[in-house]
């Protein structure tokens, strides 16, 4: 009896070993199947969203540049040295074909790279604007965005859009204004980044109303959609310095998911900040002799030069722009009224990180002119005086007096 319970007990231990190596080995396979099974998912889903993201970003990519070409048609252009409209329009296409022949006459500042990037562009958003007098309310320029399929497509557009010489006649040019209504129409169209080309003399910048001083604020602060990227280069023609080039780079905000495109790549850049502190003068100042004026304002760090503008209030005619290295100006040969000067803080991109203005009138010439003027005169009686007491005693010397 004994041994049968012994007996009976190893079969029983046989069992359950040999269930537990099948339980084991069952295990195992199940293990091996959900490793393969994952790895296969995995695959399968990789392949599926590198395709689907590479269709996605061929699709989206011919709708996300944008370029608009502003052209200054002020009066003040026209009266530059002879054979800028000729250079003007020859640079305005090379530069859209991705032609480098026409750099030769011009001067660079900033990185060219930027001029080959619209070069290389393929299909995008485009307009050519002539601009000088605009609305004084919304729309402020009628810009209208078209398609371009290529780099000679938008060269053979400019050249067909660029005015005739006698065009450029107007009174007034807002270039600041030009630049913010571009990049207004640019974001309305769902670009999500571009180019603004910008062909002016930059010597006159009319005064803005309060709606239109709004929607350069918003461009000038990041706040509309489209910012400046800071990398813009200019170029001055050699023979005529006062004309210029300016290609600006522009960035959007991401949107999200737009008709299946994923949201545009941003760089996060620092706003514009209005932030700069004026010292002299206020609200008011008068004149010295020579109708100089000293401009001071608090030095901004990061900034590589200053650019101080004054304009006459409701004029274009009476204007500055001073580019300096300094927090300060002098400023001579200025005449009586009210002026606005704005002072930008610029990188050395000449990306502006940081802006103040002011209204100021400028009245006669001061006291401190007045003193100098009144010191000159009484030295220069001192003067008379002493050559005709010299005279008489050599008069007196001689017997004659």
């Amino acid at each position: 009896m004994r041994d049968l319970r012994a007996k009976w007990t190893k079969s029983e231990v046989a069992i359950l070993h040999r269930a537990a190596v099948a339980t084991s080995n069952a295990q195992r396979v199940r293990r091996r199947l959900l490793h393969f099974s994952r790895a296969l998912t995995c695959v399968l889903t990789t392949t599926f969203c590198e395709s689907a993201a590479a269709q996605s970003a061929t699709s989206c990519r011919s709708t996300r540049e944008g370029v608009v070409v502003l052209i200054d048609v002020s009066g003040s252009v026209a009266k530059r040295r002879e054979g800028w409209y000729e250079k003007l329009r020859e640079a305005g296409g090379g530069l859209l074909s991705g032609s480098r022949q026409w750099r030769g006459d011009w001067t660079m500042d900033g990185d060219s790279s930027t001029l080959d990037s619209i070069g290389a562009l393929g299909a995008s958003r485009f307009a050519v604007l002539p601009f000088g007098e605009v609305s004084k309310a919304t729309p402020f320029l009628d810009i209208k965005l078209e398609s371009a399929q290529s780099s000679d497509d938008r060269a053979r557009r400019f050249s067909t859009v660029f005015p005739a010489r006698t065009r450029f006649n107007d009174d007034k040019t807002f270039i600041r204004l030009a630049q913010s209504s571009a990049a207004e129409a640019l974001y309305a169209d769902s670009v999500d980044s571009g180019y603004l080309v910008v062909l002016s003399d930059y010597e006159q910048d009319a005064s803005l109303n309060d709606s239109q001083r709004k929607l350069t604020v918003r461009f000038e602060t990041g706040s509309l959609g489209l910012r400046d990227a800071g990398r813009t280069v200019s170029a001055q023609l050699h023979d005529n310095t006062a004309i210029e080039i300016r290609v600006v780079r522009l960035i959007g905000r991401s949107r999200g998911v737009r008709g299946g495109c994923p949201p545009s790549v941003t760089v996060a850049l620092p706003p514009v900040r209005r932030d700069i502190r004026l010292l002299r003068p206020g609200s008011s100042v008068q004149r010295n002799a020579d109708g100089s004026v000293r401009f001071e304002w608090e030095p901004v760090a990061g900034a590589s030069t200053y650019l101080l503008e004054l304009v006459r209030q409701n004029s274009s005619r009476d204007q500055r722009r001073i580019t300096v290295a300094v927090p300060r100006a002098l400023v001579k040969d200025l005449a009586s009224g009210d002026f606005r000067w704005t002072v930008t803080a610029r990188s050395a991109s000449l990306q502006p990180i940081a802006t103040a203005s002011r209204v100021l009138t400028m009245t006669g010439v001061g006291t401190g002119g007045l003193a100098t003027a009144v010191i000159v005169a009484a030295f220069a009686a001192v003067v008379a005086a002493a050559v005709w007491i010299l005279r008489r005693r050599r008069l007196r010397a001689s017997g004659g007096g």
